[in-house]
């Protein structure tokens, strides 16, 4: 394995732990700022970007430092959002086959009223699947237990607190 296979491997594996320890309170966080505007978009795309980079970069190696680069930021704007225990025993995959069938099969039949939802939901399930056997076991559990996680949280649907909030803030820095 080339050393920037190995980065990608230890930053795919963070990624996936921020995903697992996500707090959720800051998605549902009304009065905080905009950058402070997390949900589990934040912690989905390192996944699917991870292995957007791999694919990429193993047709054109040039492209490993920018990838791995933007792979690192991905994971250290996230740490700020994450909890200290990651919950790994809740949402472990114990049936990996089973587990991604079930995660393809959701997505058919979704019940979603966002289709970039479902859009997601295929993504990252899919980026998953192609990354998890690469990964070290303890890393590999990390990673479908995250995906475990958000397939079966539901999301904050609306902001309009949180929109509202924000929008006076603006307004009151324009005075």
């Amino acid at each position: 394995m080339t050393a920037p296979e190995a980065l990608h491997r230890a930053l795919l594996g963070a990624a996936a732990l921020d995903l697992l320890q996500f707090d959720t309170r800051w998605d549902a966080q009304t009065d905080g700022t905009i950058a402070q505007n997390v949900g589990w978009l934040d912690f989905t795309h390192g996944l699917t970007f991870a292995n957007a980079v791999r694919a990429q970069a193993a047709k054109f190696p040039e492209l490993w430092p920018a990838g791995l680069l933007q792979l690192a930021c991905f994971t250290g704007r996230n740490a700020a959002f994450t909890t200290a225990a990651p919950q790994l025993d809740a949402w472990r995959v114990g049936d990996r086959d089973g587990f991604f069938a079930s995660c393809l099969a959701r997505v058919t039949d979704h019940g979603e009223d966002q289709y970039i939802r479902s859009a997601h939901l295929l993504k990252t399930t899919l980026a998953v699947r192609e990354e998890v056997d690469a990964l070290p076991p303890e890393s590999a559990a990390i990673a479908l237990a995250a995906l475990n996680r958000y397939v079966n949280t539901p999301p904050k649907r609306r902001h309009a607190r949180r929109t509202a909030h924000q929008a006076l803030a603006f307004v009151a820095r324009e005075d």
